[in-house]
């Protein structure tokens, strides 16, 4: 059986087929309701996208702030580093310089030379040493570490001094 209805359409005119002059009303409803989501769907992209920019933003932050961190640490471990260095120094000197005062020159030199090892440019243990070849006769070679003291530091007075009284002596 076959029902007919306006103009022989059949079951489609009962059931709602649109009609030729425009939408039913439950295809506007569809449509306004696929804009309402279409709407929704841009504000949260443009959420989305904001969210990202700040995450972005917030991991450049983190990426410094490690850094810094970083860099802190290893300024801390320098600083350690050299200050064990320092003190170790200080110990040294101390010592080489009981050794030059008590007359035990050998054991002074190789203390000495030891400071010079840490810190090649130790103008004070450089003319200790020079003091000491001078000591044990060997003028040629304290005249070298007193031109070697030159070299570092054209400046320093007593080597200046030393070294002209050790080359008129010679």
């Amino acid at each position: 059986m076959v029902i007919k209805g306006k103009k022989g359409r059949g079951i489609m005119a009962v059931v709602g087929q649109p009609k030729e002059s425009g939408e039913t009303s439950q295809e506007r409803e569809d449509s306004k309701t696929v804009s309402e989501l279409m709407r929704r769907l841009d504000e949260k992209s443009r959420e989305a996208d904001k969210l990202k920019k700040k995450a972005g933003k917030l991991e450049q932050e983190v990426g410094a702030l490690t850094q810094m961190a970083l860099d802190r640490e290893k300024n801390s471990k320098d600083t350690a580093a050299q200050d064990d260095k320092e003190m170790e120094l200080e110990a040294l000197r101390a010592k080489a310089d009981e050794f030059d005062r008590k007359g035990n020159l050998l054991d002074a030199f190789h203390l000495y030379r030891r400071i010079i090892r840490l810190n090649p440019e130790d103008i004070g243990a450089l003319y200790r040493i020079a003091t000491i070849y001078y000591s044990v006769g060997m003028g040629d070679k304290a005249a070298q570490a007193l031109r070697f003291i030159l070299e570092l530091d054209p400046g320093q007075q007593k080597a200046v001094e030393s070294l002209a009284e050790l080359e008129r002596g010679s």
